[in-house]
């Protein structure tokens, strides 16, 4: 099947053209085909041959159900979790061990007890202060009707416990099936599968271990990890046969079907980082001093070609035996892009008889069409376009892919649902959470309002990257000045100096040393000396660090008439509130901008105003009080500027 052929956004390829051509082929023999011996071809002549079933096998069987061709296959499945099966283990364990709340509670709400949800919840309620839902059963005290059943089922975990004491695994699933009546409320397909169960329990005691609890844990250790092979066929007796290349062997049929020949080789044995060779023993890459960094070697070299020259070898075996199941004729299938590169390439190659171009060959399709070079009178090579498939099983009155008409109903469905418009789209400018300090009226407009997030303080900094004198810059100073303002003793600094209380910080793990090493002295000094300071030591009360999360109106940072009834959670800290004497309350925040004696009030009011103003609003809901003033205190000058009256 030529798939190059497929244009990029045909519907075609929501089907697969190979598995569609295997079917449509099968109808034709089932229509019109005859064996050798003039006998009609049936289904149980044909066979597809897979290289493996798992993530292959679905779309052959979609296939010949389109074209309602009985067929069989085998699947593996985890026979422990159908819900009989789990129902019956259910029980064993109750009898084994009641005291696990999970088996007991789904054999007690099953139809064998007939427990209702309701009446568990009241079992386990009566006697809240027990672990397990056995000690609540045996407890329960309450209605009288649950007494009755309760009572009931005790006394039947007793006589079973007591019965098959003495008995085997096999035997006590037996007993336990028939005393219940679990085996008569089985269907035929059930019953065969609680068959296969006592069948494993008797397999089982033929080992050392014996009793119901160690095969119990047996099913709980082992059992359940693995497996079990299961025939699913629409008719035993007729049906075309899907099974993997490697189950084929010794097996033959009169029609085979080879396909996903273009499947790549496993690679897996080869290339993981540690190799197994048997004469090479164990190779694995040499790991550069630190293990950040891997180093292929020759031994590794040689142990990955050995093995890949043994699963090609392999490979060849299981495709030899895959072309000899088939008594009188062989399809082989595949899907490739590039078809004509491809022959041109294996025709050239055919040529060169050496192992090594063998080896190059990394799927079926590749050998095979290497072969396809030399002239074989029995070999009929041929490239088929996926729509020709289609076509013609359209033109055969066959189930078919939707018409022209009908793709373009499907195309207007998509496009109406895919235009639909979330009439709360509005809702997505504003996001989660803002940061205060980011704040600016029209900030929900922008087109990016993700979160933003405050800069990494100065006590992320690696310390070896304190330790170089060039790497600290003036805003390292700020900041470090900054933390000192935020953790220090206004009383200390005042009267023992700015020394004394910077080795009380660092001693106290306050601040680190890396960040008391760079703290800007002078205008700590200056700070001492300030008006501010002088405020500070007199007020009543003083809040450091204040955190606070506040809903606000969203029409506040944004131009859109839509967000007016919204709101936007917004966060931040306050570097100081402090309450006056006289009870009222005054905001401050200090900053290290760079400002002269001539411009500070402007610069910082320009700055920092609105910023401020939100500061203000957002204080005045959580203190439920107006704050008096809102003061800037500039670090480098030791001056402070009141927000409100110079903005007047």
């Amino acid at each position: 099947i030529d798939k190059s052929a497929i244009p990029e956004e045909s519907f075609l390829n929501e089907l697969d053209p190979q598995a569609e051509f295997v079917a449509q082929e099968i109808k034709r023999l089932l229509d019109s085909g005859y064996l050798p011996t003039g006998e009609k071809i049936e289904p149980k002549h044909i066979a597809i041959l897979l290289r493996k079933s798992a993530g292959c096998i679905e779309k052959y069987i979609s296939a010949l159900n389109r074209y309602e061709i009985n067929h069989e296959y085998i699947q593996e499945i985890n026979f422990f979790e159908k819900p009989h099966i789990l129902l019956l283990l259910c029980i064993l364990n109750s009898v084994d061990n009641p005291s696990k709340d999970v088996y007991l509670a789904g054999a007690m709400h099953s139809h064998i007890w007939g427990f209702t949800l309701e009446e568990l919840v009241k079992i386990k309620r009566f006697s809240p202060k027990e672990y397990s839902l056995y000690s609540a059963l045996k407890n329960y005290g309450g209605d009288s009707a649950i007494k009755e059943k309760t009572d009931t089922l005790l006394a039947i975990l007793n006589s079973l416990r007591e019965s098959i004491r003495q008995m085997s695994a096999d035997e006590a699933i037996s007993y336990i099936m028939n005393e219940t009546g679990f085996i008569s409320s089985c269907n035929e397909k059930e019953r065969a599968d609680v068959i296969k169960l006592y069948n494993i329990a008797r397999g089982y005691e033929q080992g050392s271990y014996k009793g119901l609890y160690s095969f119990l844990r047996y099913v709980d250790n082992v059992a359940k990890e693995k497996g079990i092979s299961e025939t699913v066929s629409t008719d035993p007796q007729n049906s075309v046969r899907i099974i993997t290349m490697h189950k084929s062997k010794g097996l033959e049929y009169e029609v085979c079907f080879l396909c996903d020949t273009e499947k790549d080789f496993s690679k897996k044995s080869y290339t993981s980082p540690l190799l197994f060779h048997r004469s090479l023993g164990i190779c694995g890459y040499v790991s550069r001093e630190g293990g950040i960094v891997k180093y292929d070697n020759l031994l590794r070299k040689c142990a990955s070609l050995a093995i890949k020259e043994s699963e090609l070898e392999e490979s060849l075996r299981l495709l030899y035996v895959a072309m000899t199941r088939a008594r009188s004729k062989l399809y082989i299938t595949a899907s490739i892009t590039n078809q004509k590169e491809k022959r041109a390439k294996h025709t050239y190659l055919a040529h060169l008889t050496d192992p090594y171009t063998l080896y190059s060959c990394n799927n079926h399709i590749d050998v095979i069409l290497g072969a396809c070079a030399h002239p074989l009178d029995f070999l009929d090579l041929r490239i088929i376009n996926p729509e020709d498939i289609f076509e013609k099983e359209s033109e055969g009155g066959e189930p078919s892919l939707p018409n022209r008409e009908r793709v373009e109903q499907i195309k207007a469905v998509l496009k109406d649902r895919f235009s639909f418009e979330y009439k709360y789209g509005y809702l997505e400018k504003i996001p989660s959470k803002l940061s205060i300090s980011t704040l600016y009226p029209q900030i929900l407009d922008d087109e990016e309002n993700s979160e933003h997030f405050s800069p990494h303080s100065l006590e992320d900094v690696p310390s070896f990257i304190l330790e170089k004198e060039h790497a600290v810059t003036g805003a390292d100073r700020g900041t470090a000045t900054h933390v000192f303002l935020q953790f220090c003793d206004f009383e200390n600094l005042r009267k023992n100096g700015v020394e004394c209380e910077l080795k009380r910080l660092v001693d106290n793990s306050f601040i680190s040393k890396n960040v008391g090493e760079i703290i800007n002295k002078d205008h700590v000094e200056k700070f001492i000396s300030s008006e501010m300071l002088r405020e500070l030591l007199g007020a009543k009360r003083i809040i450091r660090e204040f955190r606070f999360n506040v809903m606000l109106s969203a029409k506040e940072f944004s131009n859109d008439p839509s967000l007016e009834n919204e709101s936007v959670l917004v966060q931040g800290v306050t570097d100081c509130i402090y309450e006056t004497q006289d009870g009222e309350l005054v905001l401050v925040d200090y900053k290290t901008d760079q400002v002269t004696e001539e411009n500070y009030i402007s610069e910082l009011t320009r700055k920092h105003k609105n910023q401020l103003s939100y500061y203000k609003k957002a204080c005045e809901m959580m203190f439920e009080k107006e704050f008096s003033k809102v003061l800037i205190y500039s670090v480098p000058l030791a001056k402070t500027v009141e927000i409100e009256k110079s903005s007047d």
